[in-house]
């Protein structure tokens, strides 16, 4: 059981280490390649522990906690403008092994204070379960967080925390055609060794971040499989299984606010040709009829529900209930629990009103949006709804570096479910970025089923 004090040592006497290598390499090329190595940890590093460690410094520890936080940060805001300079340094520059020495003669000093006294009184007001909860979270945290932070690094208070840090791009496919020291240095510069696994972490979240980042592009499908293709809205396959979304790219953004809308007189005018007529009842809602439902048929006796009709159909309950299949959702394999947004669980309110489901998301940043899109029409229209951030102090593991969010599709407004699937997909937008749960490119679907409800009494 790894503590995250433990964690926290262990980066420190690699970077030791890898200063050590830096100074008495036997060439420039040597040089390039820990330089390249002590840059990638310490950024890594210095990220995780803003966003991980420093939090629970004061959440724990009250107002020493924070200033703790306050001093451990601006000692890595000096550190990191040093990085900075150091990076853009060629070995064989006079200036090279001067600032690297600078540097690390900053960092002992941080490192030093860190592990004989902030360390320690962290490691007092956390059990053993948590504090190896918070060494997965910062192993997590620093596998997701860009290789070069430090570029754009802020030069006063809140440093470099969530969102001066995380705002630089992800870069972990760069950093493969870097110079390493060795394979074994260059894997672990392009993932994390933060766990001993069967799987090896590295290859997972880039083919995470590989495949989310892909979800939100259109890619030209087999023709053979097409069925039905509108406007680039949508992808049908044969397959009932295999609908996947055309989503639109990140370049091509709603405006902030909706254009102003000019005035124009009362009059209406239908063309005179007009073939296609919908019908529906008076008392769907305007959700169920745009969301693609078949046309209603009239009620006997008349074309519209009276508002008799209408109230006495309220008041009377239906004889049955829903419930929902999942039958493609996967299960929580190790490769998925390290995506940077997944959805977690499904299910229907007890009033059959709501579909509500809870999402994870990778905690990158202090600002961030999670969207469900789904349809009932094979992606011919869709809609969305917003997630809410849930704060559950009931969770097991408070520093699992995630947060959760729920959502609510109302279903009490939508006809004819148990004749027609729902899809859906998650959009996580955080630091200018876009990740999707598409379910591997599925989507997820939805079949709702009536059955009688139970016999009261």
């Amino acid at each position: 059981m790894s503590r995250i004090s433990d964690a926290i040592k262990k980066d420190h006497r690699e970077l030791e280490q890898y200063y050590n290598n830096i100074i008495n390499a036997k060439d420039s090329d040597e040089a390039t390649r820990w330089q390249n190595q002590f840059t990638w940890e310490l950024a890594r590093h210095s990220i995780g522990e803003e966003l991980v460690v420093y939090p629970g410094f004061e959440k724990l520890l009250g107002q020493q906690g924070k200033q703790m936080a306050d001093k451990d940060r601006a000692d890595h805001q000096t550190v990191k403008e040093e990085l900075k300079k150091f990076q853009n340094l060629k070995a064989e520059s006079p200036e090279f092994l001067l600032t690297i020495k600078a540097l690390m003669s900053n960092l002992s000093n941080h490192i030093k204070e860190e592990e004989e006294h902030d360390l320690p009184a962290l490691d007092s007001k956390l059990s053993a379960e948590d504090s190896e909860s918070m060494a997965k979270s910062f192993g997590r945290t620093k596998a997701f967080v860009p290789s070069r932070s430090h570029p754009s690094a802020p030069d006063k208070p809140p440093f470099e925390t969530a969102v001066g840090l995380l705002a630089a791009p992800i870069d972990h496919l760069a950093d493969l055609f870097r110079k390493f020291p060795d394979e074994t240095a260059k894997a672990s510069a392009v993932g994390c060794d933060w766990e001993e696994n069967e799987y090896n972490p590295c290859i997972v979240l880039i083919i995470g971040v590989m495949r989310h980042r892909q979800s939100a592009s259109f890619t030209e499908p087999n023709k053979a499989d097409i069925e039905h293709s509108e406007d680039g809205h949508s992808i049908r396959s044969k397959r009932a299984d295999a609908v996947v979304p055309a989503f639109r790219t990140s370049l091509r953004r709603r405006p902030a606010r909706m254009p102003s809308s000019a005035t124009f007189s009362k009059s209406v005018h239908f063309d005179p040709h007009l073939e296609r007529v919908r019908h529906f009842l008076h008392i769907e809602q305007p959700l169920a009829v745009a969301a693609g439902s078949p046309p209603a048929e009239p009620e006997p006796g008349g074309t519209e529900a009276s508002s008799g009709d209408e109230d006495s159909t309220h008041s009377r309950s239906p004889s049955y209930e829903l419930e929902i299949i999942t039958a493609n959702f996967p299960t929580e394999t190790y490769e998925r629990l390290q995506l940077p947004v997944r959805v977690e669980k499904l299910d229907l309110s007890p009033d059959n009103v709501d579909l509500i489901g809870t999402v994870v998301v990778a905690n990158l940043a202090f600002y961030k949006t999670v969207i469900v899109r789904f349809t009932l029409d094979f992606w011919k229209t869709t809609s969305e709804v917003l997630a809410e951030y849930t704060d559950d102090t009931r969770r097991k593991q408070q520093y699992d570096g995630c947060d959760h969010f729920t959502f609510a599709i109302k279903i009490a407004d939508l006809a004819n479910l148990d004749e027609r699937p729902m899809f859906f997909c998650i959009k996580y937008c955080v630091n200018d970025m876009e990740y999707w749960d598409n379910n591997n490119n599925y989507n997820f679907q939805v079949e709702f089923r009536k059955k009688l409800k139970p016999m009261s009494g």
